[in-house]
């Protein structure tokens, strides 16, 4: 069984970025998020860094002069392996989007995309960073026959929308267990493709 556990939504929230007027807008759209809110708003990472203080999520602008966005990641990464950090460009470039993402990010997010998609990716964000948890607001995925409580996790976050990379960060395995576990699923299910398995997944209960 994996048990997921509703957390009194009170979020901590670091923006970097050296944009005055969009950070200014995004403190809006994120005080959306939940009743509680607390935003700390840094220009430069360095500041961040000096900080030191605990957060539920990075919102890192993945352009600041001077400033490398994958070093930051790295240097958030060497203090904190499972903080969410997302990142906001206005690149379209695949190639940054894939560094990004190599470098440890969690997801990454255009700029000109609409108000509630961010919202959407940050609370899907958010929401798996306090998976995992047991408590009595918890619930709990149904047993599916042929699969084991492992590819039960993976199958329900391959629901999620999530890649084989981020569920085994997630889940602290290897992405090649991950995929070896996805394959059995697939021959044993008949599934052709990872859109398949999402409809699977919905029809026993994980989507």
């Amino acid at each position: 069984m994996v048990r997921f556990r509703v957390q009194e939504a009170v979020y901590r929230i670091a923006i970097i970025d050296d944009h005055r007027l969009f950070v200014a807008g995004l403190e809006l759209i994120l005080k959306r998020l939940a009743e509680t809110v607390v935003l700390d708003c840094f220009v430069a990472p360095d500041d961040y860094l000096a900080a030191g203080h605990d957060y539920d999520l990075i919102v890192l602008d993945f352009y600041i002069p001077g400033h490398s966005a994958l070093d930051t990641i790295a240097a958030i990464r060497a203090r904190d392996e499972s903080l969410p950090i997302v990142l906001l460009s206005s690149s379209v470039s695949p190639v940054d989007r894939s560094s990004a993402l190599s470098a440890g990010a969690t997801d990454f997010v255009q700029k000109h995309a609409e108000p509630d998609q961010l919202l959407e990716t940050l609370r899907r964000v958010l929401s798996r960073s306090e998976a995992g948890t047991e408590n009595d607001g918890g619930f709990e995925t149904p047993e599916i026959p042929g699969l084991t409580p492992r590819q039960v996790e993976i199958m329900l976050l391959v629901g999620k929308g999530y890649s084989n990379k981020e569920i085994a960060r997630f889940l602290s395995i290897s992405p090649e267990t991950v995929k070896s576990h996805l394959k059995e699923v697939f021959l044993r299910f008949g599934l052709r493709n990872r859109v398949e398995a999402i409809d699977f997944t919905r029809q026993n209960g994980l989507g």
